[in-house]
C-alpha cells in the first residue's frame, strides 16, 4: 500500500505540474470523507510506515493519513484547469487476499491489459499480459510477502502466503 501511494502521488504531482491552477489536493477516505490541503502550505509529504505524512510550512503539527483508509487523491478542478486528475477510479480489486497460488483481478478495463507486480522493495518480479476474459494471474512462483500489483495507472497490494 505504501509503495501504492508513492507512486500514485508521484504521478498525480508529476501531473500536477503540467496542470495550471491547481494549488490544492483533495484526499478522500474510504467513508467518503474528504480533507482538503493547500499545497502552498506544505513543507514536505513523506511515508512512515502505512502513514502518510504532510508538514506544514508554519511548523504546525503534521497531518497523518493512515494509507488503508486512503480512497483517493485528487488534484480538484480550478477555473483555468482542464480536469481532476485521480487516482483508482474503477476500484481494481485482487482476490484471494492474501494469496498462495493465484490472484484473480476484478474491474479490469475490456481489451488487453499488462500487469506488473513488483515487491514492497520496487523491484519488478513479474509482468503478465491479461485479457478482459482471462483474468487470473499465477502466483506460486512468488516469496512470501508484500506485493504492488500495476495496471492501466491503477496500483493495488496483495499479500502471497
Amino acid at each position: 500500500m505504501r509503495l501504492k501511494l508513492y507512486l500514485a502521488f508521484i504521478s498525480l504531482l508529476g501531473s500536477s505540474l503540467f496542470i495550471q491552477g491547481q494549488n490544492s489536493l483533495k484526499i478522500t477516505s474510504w467513508d467518503n470523507t474528504e480533507k482538503k490541503i493547500e499545497l502552498s502550505l506544505l513543507d514536505k509529504i513523506t511515508f512512515s510506515g502505512d502513514d502518510l505524512i504532510f508538514s506544514y510550512n508554519d511548523g504546525s503539527v503534521s497531518e497523518n493519513f493512515g494509507m488503508q483508509t486512503v480512497r483517493n487523491i485528487t488534484f480538484p478542478q480550478s477555473l483555468n484547469s482542464i480536469e481532476d486528475v485521480t487516482v483508482n477510479k474503477t476500484l481494481l480489486s485482487v482476490f484471494p487476499n492474501p494469496a498462495t497460488d493465484r490472484i484473480a483481478l476484478t474491474n479490469l478495463p475490456e481489451g488487453s491489459n499488462t500487469v506488473s507486480i513488483y515487491s514492497i522493495a520496487g523491484s519488478l518480479v513479474l509482468t503478465v499480459q491479461l485479457s478482459y476474459s482471462t483474468q487470473a494471474i499465477d502466483v506460486s512462483a512468488l516469496a512470501q510477502g508484500l506485493y504492488i500489483l500495476k495496471t492501466n495507472n491503477e496500483v493495488v497490494k496483495f499479500t502471497k502466503q
